[in-house]
């Protein structure tokens, strides 16, 4: 009997020790979390945790800007550069605008020197924080918000100007900083900086002798055209160097005698600029100017001078019996781009009578133009119809007709002018 004890209890004590491995394996280790006792399997959990705080403290706090509503004074990032006067900014919801500075005009890109405006509006701004000014409108016929633009200390539209990579473009009513750009324009071009200099003046008189440009004949290289009354109007031509130069404005009252309209002479680039105010009382319409330099043929231009907004907002007449409709209207030209360069955005507004059905063709050396914008239309509820349409960058520079027909009321003729 003892000898079988002596067997049976060595396999008691195996049989224990292997249940007791057996139970061990079966149980889930555990750790100590924030004096918490959890399985292997919690730390799964607390990953997803942990990456959902990380998603939330990347998510971006900034406020959110419309623009839409209100940008003076906005800070916001531009993310894209157009062209040396023209920039795309983004906000944090990623929705972009386009924003065209007040006052300048810069060379196209497909024109002299409009590459060099450009790469230095990029290196000012692009990828850069900007703060926006307003002045009095929000946005332009295109839909781009205007506004003078700041980084840090630098208000970029004013460098462009002093600088030389810009011109002075006044167009009412925003015309808060005119004067200050005008003075340093003429400060650029009195120290031949930009495209002011005699080195660039060189590559575009060789680039004229290349095209058998005429010489001695006047160009007119800016216009603001059209000027709302008791605007400051301004206009550079290009004509010999150092050369006796005269402008005279003529109103329906005669000869202007605003200050700024005094005889000149043109810089050793040839270029010469006048700015003077438009009367408060100035007629509406288009109005006469006339420039003479020495050696060269005078120069005829008209621009335009319109009435303020409140002023020219009248309650809508009554409408006419339609078969009287035909005698009561004509077909005027209320606005239109002239001088434009090629390679530009050109535009023209009509009146005429209410919802009637209007055509347009432009007239190149070429023929007419099949240029996209310049469909048939019909005229709105105020009698007012527009085309816009893009100018090619090989049109032969020139006086260009514009045909506008109006179903039941006529034809009319206009010309405007494509500079190089």
């Amino acid at each position: 009997m003892k000898k079988k004890l002596y067997l049976v209890v060595p396999f008691l004590i195996l049989v224990l020790i292997f249940s007791f491995w057996l139970t061990s394996c079966g149980e889930s280790p555990t750790e100590a979390v924030g004096g918490k006792e959890v399985t292997e399997e919690e730390p799964v959990e607390r990953e997803i945790v942990e990456s959902a705080e990380e998603k939330i403290i990347e998510e971006p706090i900034e406020e959110i800007i419309d623009l839409t509503q209100n940008f003076d004074g906005a800070e916001i990032k531009c993310t894209r550069v157009i062209d040396g006067d023209t920039v795309e900014v983004e906000d944090v919801t990623g929705t972009k605008y386009r924003v065209r500075y007040i006052g300048i005009d810069t060379p196209e890109t497909s024109e002299d020197y409009g590459d060099i405006a450009t790469e230095k509006n990029k290196g000012l701004v692009e990828g850069k924080t900007v703060r926006l000014e307003k002045d009095v409108s929000d946005t332009d016929r295109y839909g781009r918000i205007l506004a003078y633009v700041y980084v840090g200390d630098v208000f970029v539209n004013a460098y462009l100007v002093e600088n030389g990579y810009a011109q002075v473009y006044t167009y009412p009513p925003d015309v808060k900083y005119s004067d200050y750009f005008l003075e340093l324009q003429e400060e650029a071009r009195e120290e031949g900086r930009g495209f002011w200099g005699e080195e660039y003046q060189e590559e575009v008189s060789e680039e004229d002798e290349d095209t058998e440009e005429e010489t001695g004949s006047i160009k007119v290289v800016s216009l603001t055209s059209p000027i709302e009354r008791g605007g400051q109007a301004s206009i550079t031509i290009k004509t010999n160097s150092k050369v006796k130069c005269t402008i005279t404005v003529y109103y329906k009252s005669g000869k202007s005698t605003a200050q700024g309209l005094e005889d000149k002479v043109s810089d050793s680039s040839g270029n010469c600029s006048w700015s003077w105010k438009v009367g408060t009382n100035t007629t509406p319409g288009d109005w006469k100017i006339v420039l003479t330099a020495e050696g060269a043929e005078d120069k005829e231009v008209t621009f335009t001078v319109t009435a303020p907004e409140e002023e020219a907002e009248e309650p809508p007449p009554e409408e006419p019996p339609q078969e009287e409709q035909q005698l009561s209207y004509g077909v005027t030209v209320v606005s239109l781009t002239s001088p434009i360069s090629r390679g530009s955005q050109a535009s023209i507004t009509i009146n005429t009578a209410p919802n009637t059905y209007c055509t347009i063709k432009v007239y190149y050396k070429s023929g007419p133009s099949s240029a996209q914008g310049l469909d048939p239309k019909n005229s709105d509820g105020s009698g007012n119809c527009t085309w816009s349409w893009k100018v090619g960058s090989r049109t032969t520079p020139g006086d260009w007709k514009i045909v506008i027909s109006v179903q039941g009321i006529g034809e009319i003729e206009q010309y405007f002018t494509v500079t190089g």
